[in-house]
């Protein structure tokens, strides 16, 4: 990719010293294999760290009783910012916001996944987690509402 089409603005805004700047976090690993984790305008800051939100989402798709579940930061007073979990449980799970947490500490925390300060704060369990036209998790219509599902949310014990 050369430029933006008719967009020199955002051009200018990902181009640097000649190379295209995508926004996506990754690794290299000890074998050279580029794993890429989260888009740096979804990865969570909570004080000094970073909490990226595809390794939750993807521990959560995991879970036999979600059918959807993605993570957004919501700002937080102390931290700066804290993970919010809005999920779509499947028809007719009765689990609750408390049992997603358990899930990732078990599958996550505990088999070194994620840490503890890792998990989300919040669950909102909703009737629909907004999506893209192409199948997405829509994090910016989520952002743009947030009021919305916070009003939803619970707070969750780690």
């Amino acid at each position: 990719m050369e430029k933006y089409y008719k967009n020199p603005e955002k051009t200018a805004e990902v181009w640097h010293h000649g190379w295209f700047h995508t926004g996506d976090v990754a690794t290299v690993d000890e074998q050279d294999y580029i794993t890429i984790s989260d888009r740096l305008s979804d990865v969570i800051r909570s004080g000094s760290e970073m909490v990226p939100t595809v390794l939750i989402e993807n521990l959560a798709a995991g879970a036999d009783f979600i059918l959807n579940a993605t993570i957004v930061g919501v700002p937080d007073e102390v931290w700066g910012e804290k993970a919010l979990a809005v999920v779509k449980l499947v028809p007719g799970s009765q689990k609750t916001e408390q049992d997603l947490i358990e899930y990732l500490k078990a599958e996550g925390v505990e088999k070194g996944k994620l840490t503890k300060w890792m998990l989300p704060k919040l669950v909102a369990i909703v009737d629909e987690v907004p999506m893209t036209s192409v199948g997405k998790y829509n994090k910016m219509e989520i952002r743009k509402n947030v009021d919305k599902f916070l009003a939803k949310a619970k707070e969750v014990k780690a």
